[in-house]
C-alpha cells in the first residue's frame, strides 16, 4: 500500500511539472538554438527571416566557429575522404551578404517547392553561408568544395570573389549543386519518388558502352551499335565542375560518376538526371537525325519521363531553373563548343561542354 501512495504522488508530481513547466515549440527552439536569429538587422536579414519563416531553415553568416563544422568532409565525387578540416572565409556583411543571400533565394529557394525543401532539411537546421571553402591541405588544397553537410547543419559556398557573369562552375553549378543536394535528401527520404518503369529494362552491370562515333561506325544491329550508353538509356555524365559530356567520341555518361550518398546503386541515375537538366539548354535537340541522342528512344522515354514528372507531380520546373540559373550570364552555352583535356580547358569556365 505505501508503495502504490508513493507511486501515485510521484505521477502526480510529474504531471503538476509538466503543465506548469511544459515547452512550447518558441521554448523548444531557443532552448537549443545555437545562435542568435537573426544575426542583425539589415534588409537582407529580413529576406533572410522570410526564408526560414516558409522552409524552416536558418541561413548563417557569422559566430559559427571551425567545431561546428569539423565533420566528415568528402570529395565531391565521393572518392573518399579527403581532409577532416576546411577552410573559409566569413561574408562580408557590407559587400557580399546581400548578393549571397540574393543569390541563394533566386537561384535556390525560389526555384524548388516549399514541401521538397522543408522535408530535404528537415533534420538541418543551419546553412552555414560562406565564401572561398577549400581543402585545409592535401593535394587538392584548392578544389572547389560543393554543399557538404555536418551533423546539424550544411555548409554552401557562394565563392563570391569569383568574376561572376563569366564563371560557369561558381555562378551557375554551385546553386545547381545545392538544388542537387536538397533533391537527393528529399529522394532519399521519400518526398520524390519515381514510378518503377523509370528503372526498369536497364542493364548497369554489364557496361561494355560506346560512343557515338563507335555505334555509327559499327551499323545498326552489331552489339557496338546497341551499346551505345545513350542507346542503353543513360543520359550523359556530369562532373562536379559541371561540364557535360556530350561529345561524339566518349562514352561517359551517367553510370560514370560515383554513386552520390545517400543514393544506392540502384538509384544513383536520378542525381544525374536532375543535373543534366538543370544545367542542359539543348537536351530535347540531341534527338534529332545527326545529334548525339539519334535513335535512342530509351531514353528519349526516360529523359521525358523525369522531366514531366518532376513538373506535373512536384512542380520542379527544369525550364524555368535553366532561365534563372544562366540569367545575366555572359557563358557560351554553344554545343559544339567542347573542352579538351587540356590545361587550358580544364582552367576555362566560361563554356559548359566536354568530349574527353
Amino acid at each position: 500500500m505505501k508503495k502504490y501512495v508513493v507511486a501515485l504522488l510521484a505521477m502526480w508530481a510529474l504531471q503538476t511539472c509538466y503543465r506548469e513547466e511544459a515547452l512550447t515549440p518558441t521554448a523548444l527552439e531557443s532552448a537549443t538554438s545555437k545562435f542568435d536569429f537573426p544575426q542583425g538587422t539589415s534588409p537582407t536579414d529580413g529576406v533572410i527571416e522570410g526564408i526560414y519563416e516558409k522552409y524552416g531553415v536558418k541561413l548563417i553568416y557569422k559566430a559559427f566557429t571551425q567545431s561546428d563544422v569539423d565533420r566528415g568532409w568528402k570529395s565531391p565525387e565521393g572518392d573518399g575522404f579527403i581532409s577532416a578540416r576546411c577552410e573559409w572565409s566569413y561574408l562580408d556583411e557590407a559587400t557580399q551578404l546581400e548578393a549571397a543571400v540574393g543569390i541563394l533565394k533566386k537561384k535556390v529557394f525560389d526555384l524548388l517547392p516549399v514541401a521538397v525543401v522543408t522535408s530535404a532539411l528537415r533534420a538541418c537546421p543551419y546553412l552555414y553561408v560562406v565564401n572561398n571553402i577549400h581543402y585545409a591541405q592535401g593535394s587538392r588544397e584548392q578544389m572547389s568544395i560543393y554543399p557538404v553537410k555536418a551533423l546539424d547543419s550544411w555548409m554552401v559556398n557562394l565563392s563570391l570573389n569569383h568574376r561572376q557573369p563569366n564563371n560557369y562552375s561558381m555562378r551557375v553549378v554551385y546553386p545547381a549543386q545545392i538544388m542537387l543536394e536538397i533533391f537527393v535528401a528529399a529522394f532519399a527520404g521519400g518526398a520524390i519518388t519515381m514510378p518503377p518503369e523509370f528503372f526498369e529494362g536497364l542493364d548497369t552491370r554489364v557496361l561494355t558502352l560506346k560512343s557515338y562515333n563507335a555505334a555509327t561506325a559499327a551499323g545498326a544491329g552489331l552489339p557496338d551499335y546497341d551499346n551505345y550508353w545513350a542507346r542503353r538509356g543513360f543520359p550523359p555524365a556530369v562532373l562536379p565542375t559541371g561540364r557535360i559530356f556530350t561529345g561524339k567520341s566518349q562514352a561517359s555518361c551517367a553510370i560514370t560518376p560515383s554513386v552520390m550518398p545517400p543514393l544506392t546503386e540502384a538509384t544513383r541515375e536520378v542525381a544525374q538526371f536532375f543535373l543534366f537538366l538543370c544545367l542542359d539548354t539543348h537536351w530535347r535537340e540531341y534527338f534529332a537525325p545527326g545529334n548525339i541522342f539519334e535513335d535512342c528512344p530509351r531514353l528519349e522515354e526516360r529523359l521525358n519521363l523525369f522531366n514531366s514528372r518532376m513538373k506535373d507531380v512536384y512542380s520542379i520546373d527544369f525550364d524555368a531553373i535553366r532561365t534563372e540559373l544562366y540569367e545575366g550570364s555572359e557563358i557560351d552555352m554553344s554545343p559544339t563548343r567542347y573542352a579538351s583535356a587540356s590545361a587550358q580547358d580544364s582552367q576555362d569556365l566560361s563554356f559548359i561542354y566536354a568530349n574527353y
